[in-house]
């Protein structure tokens, strides 16, 4: 898979998505994300029953918000 690194802000961007969308070139500046929570990461990580359960079923409960 060919992966594309933006220079300016590190984005990963899908192929053939446009150099520029992420950040325009280095021209828009955005603060750090906080940490992710405990919560979170657990959810994430396929290393429970309830993260499996979570992750199999993320589109439902992305959707209702």
């Amino acid at each position: 898979m060919d992966i594309r690194v933006c220079p300016h802000c590190q984005v990963v961007r899908f192929p053939g998505e446009r150099p520029s969308i992420c950040c325009d070139k280095g021209k828009i500046k955005l603060e750090p994300l906080p940490p992710v929570t405990d919560l979170l990461r657990t959810l994430l990580s396929r290393t429970t029953a309830e993260s499996r359960h979570f992750l199999k079923h993320i589109r439902s409960y992305t959707a209702c918000f």
